[in-house]
């Protein structure tokens, strides 16, 4: 069974291209550069809902299954699960949210309500909404409607948390009392319902974040308009940080071999290799394949003992992950999703001994990346780039 922290890690990994756990939130904008810049700045100011604040009333355009729920009851907790028809990890994860939703009825009756709330967008219509939740009508065991769109407002932009899945908790007082990704809600749901949740510590648990997050996606700005010196130095201000508290770029861990390559780049390597090795050791990169296989084809050039090592231990976690046995549809989800995530860190290890020397070895990875790789050439890495890189490697091993 996959760890809680490299479930969480994984999604980061996988399901987004800027920059929140879980899918990006779609917009409906222009996509122009001006536009995203906006938005962007607008993810970096204060919260306009924090954890402790009284928690907006919901509005719901249409109801799709269970009893309606107009306005939130004094005495009743209530957990909203935003999520959309495109988004791959919601529905995985909506077998967890039903199974935690049967639990607690058998304990507090319905004085817990879920409600898996649908956002709208451009992909996400109503009538996709209504097909999606006749399709998985099984795996959403709860309340689902379709958010009129201040709901979505009110919560996801008004904690500057776009991501999806995304489950908001609301105590008996009508106080917002959590946030964060739905396969973390057991402990949270059982202790709010039992009033046994701390606010206080709560609260104080998301300032931090929340103060992280603006600083993160601040720096996020910098890197993107900074030229090589400003970015290395930003880089540095991010690892700062904990990953786990990185926001505005994906993965949260992408300042560090950022930070290394740009050392390389500026002839530094020494310094790059110490900051290779103190990222290695930080828990959420060497857990994660991705993160140490990149880290070892970006050091490469000054330390091949330092690459190979990064690259066996990437590989090491990619058997580890893929090998993985579990019934939970979530970790399965994640499993899968990994399997396709890891043909690029495949490439890095193969890289990675090529320039070591070792041709034996990089054919060994080419041959067990080739079948997964992707043949449209849009994709890096695809199927041609490895039948390139094992015909030159295989040609290298004759020699």
């Amino acid at each position: 069974m996959l760890k809680r922290s490299s479930r969480v890690r994984l999604v980061v990994a996988l399901c987004l291209a800027p920059a929140v756990l879980g899918c990006a939130g779609r917009q409906s904008s222009d996509g122009s550069p001006e536009a995203l810049a906006a938005h962007r700045a607008a993810l970096a100011t204060p919260a306009a809902l924090r954890v402790g604040d009284p928690a907006p009333q919901p509005a719901f355009r249409e109801w799709i299954k269970g009893d309606p729920v107009v306005a939130f009851e004094p005495g009743r907790v209530y957990v909203l699960d935003f999520w959309a028809t495109w988004c791959g990890p919601c529905i995985a994860s909506m077998p967890h949210v039903s199974g935690l939703a049967e639990r607690i009825a058998s304990v507090h009756g319905d004085r817990v309500r879920f409600i898996a709330v649908a956002i709208v967008d451009d992909d996400s219509t109503p009538a996709r909404i209504r097909r999606t939740a006749r399709r998985y009508d099984g795996l959403m065991r709860f309340g689902v409607a379709i958010d009129a769109g201040a709901t979505s407002d009110g919560y996801r932009l008004g904690t500057r948390d776009l991501a999806l899945p995304r489950a908001f908790v609301i105590d008996g007082a009508g106080r917002l009392a959590w946030f964060g990704h739905p396969v973390d809600l057991d402990d949270v749901v059982e202790s709010v319902a039992a009033g046994t949740w701390d606010m206080a510590a709560a609260a104080e648990r998301f300032r931090i974040r929340e103060q992280a997050a603006i600083e993160t996606r601040l720096l996020v700005e910098e890197y993107l308009a900074g030229d090589a010196a400003t970015q290395l130095a930003v880089t540095e201000a991010v690892c700062g940080h904990p990953i786990e508290l990185v926001e505005g770029m994906s993965p949260p861990y992408w300042a560090w071999p950022a930070r290394a390559r740009l050392l390389v780049s500026a002839g530094r390597g020494e310094e790059a290799i110490a900051v290779a090795r103190q990222a290695e050791g930080l828990q959420a990169i060497a857990e994660d394949p991705m993160a140490l296989a990149e880290l070892g084809v970006i050091i490469a050039p000054v330390s091949i003992d330092d690459a190979r090592r990064l690259a066996e231990s990437s590989l090491l976690r990619m058997a580890a992950i893929e090998t993985a046995e579990s019934t939970d549809p979530w970790e399965q989800y994640l499993r899968e999703a990994a399997i396709r995530q890891h043909t690029a860190a495949l490439a890095w290890c193969a890289e990675v001994h090529e320039a070591a020397g070792d041709c034996a070895k990089a054919v060994a990875i080419i041959r067990m990346a080739l079948p997964r790789a992707p043949d449209d050439p849009r994709h890096w890495p695809n199927r041609a780039w490895f039948a390139e890189r094992l015909a030159r490697c295989e040609g290298a091993a004759i020699d």
